[in-house]
């Protein structure tokens, strides 16, 4: 008995562990390219900064922000709507998880026949903002992009800890 809990504490460390390591090192693409850059809600303004790094660097000729249009993001704010140098969307996903902006994005996807986008979102967020997006969008090319989040080290390792409690979540969830 003593073998087998060993075993299993065993590999529920060795799990836990490499859990731990696909969210510390998410993918993350050299030269993005798509049909659009799309940023996930949240963050501290870092996300939308590298999108816009990504517009200015002509990434793609559309750039989506997920519930943009929202009080609390004026920054977004002021884009949503804009048609030139690029278009900018800004969809309000319901729910406003990152499951529901997976979906949101299925939907543009589906109405724009896109093919392939760059989603950008906080270094800790990366791994399961690209997992959903790719479940929710099967056809679709999905390049991740991590936005360095700057967070002082507890809480960027409540962020991680979270991170894989989602990404477990996320796994047994239907989109």
């Amino acid at each position: 008995m003593r073998r087998v809990l060993k075993i299993l504490a065993g590999t529920v460390t060795a799990a836990a562990f490499g859990l731990f390591l696909s969210v510390l090192r998410p993918p993350t693409a050299e030269h993005p390219t798509g049909d659009a850059v799309v940023v996930h809600a949240g963050g501290r303004g870092e996300r939308l900064r590298r999108a816009l790094e990504l517009m200015e660097s002509g990434a793609a000729p559309t750039l989506v922000i997920m519930g943009g249009s929202v009080d609390h993001w004026p920054a977004a704010q002021r884009l949503c709507g804009q048609t030139s140098p690029y278009e900018v969307l800004c969809p309000d996903p319901v729910p406003g998880t990152t499951l529901g902006e997976a979906r949101a994005l299925r939907e543009l996807v589906s109405a724009r026949g896109w093919k392939s986008v760059v989603a950008v979102t906080s270094d800790y967020h990366l791994r399961r903002a690209h997992f959903l997006n790719r479940r929710c969008n099967p056809a679709l090319a999905v390049q991740g992009v991590a936005a360095r989040s700057d967070l002082p080290m507890l809480l960027w390792l409540g962020r991680i800890g979270r991170e894989m409690i989602a990404l477990v979540e996320a796994a047994v969830t239907r989109c």
